[in-house]
């Protein structure tokens, strides 16, 4: 059994797009979406399989999803699991972007980009942590850090 990507976003149409993206993408990982950071959290304390990586949009409800990163850290059994964090936010402050790389979030991106970006996004992200002949195959020229920037 592949490793699950947990996704945490609250925007229904946002899900439906991350969905079609990785759907494209022909993953054989299983991707798990939660609306709210908790129900996340819950899931990765409960779960056998350590999750292959979390993708979380920052404006959450009740949790951002740099509080969901501070509470897996917190924790000691699920922060020597090191799952992967990425965060996703629109329009990112200075003091998000700072907070960020303190909390040692393992990529970044902004989710308010064209359909051709963000599933770029999402190829260069998920070939940081996939096995590498799956990350081949999408012919990509570019390389992860352009996407791991903060600006």
């Amino acid at each position: 059994m592949k490793k699950p990507i947990i996704i945490v976003e609250k925007d229904n149409n946002l899900k439906l797009l991350y969905q079609t993206i990785l759907k494209e993408l022909k993953l054989k990982n299983p991707f798990l979406f939660f609306e709210c950071a908790n129900d996340a959290l819950n899931y990765v304390s409960k779960t056998i399989e350590k999750p292959l990586l979390i993708i979380s949009n920052n404006n959450l409800t009740r949790m951002k999803g740099l509080d969901l990163k501070r509470k897996l850290m917190k924790c000691p059994v699920l922060s020597q699991l090191a799952i992967p964090f990425i965060l996703v936010d629109d329009k990112p402050s200075r003091e998000i972007i700072n907070q960020a790389h303190k909390l040692g979030i393992d990529g970044f991106f902004d989710r308010d980009t064209s359909y051709e970006d963000l599933k770029f996004n999402f190829q260069t992200i998920l070939a940081r942590y996939l096995e590498q002949p799956a990350a081949q195959n999408w012919n990509s020229s570019a390389q992860p850090e352009q996407v791991f920037q903060y600006q």
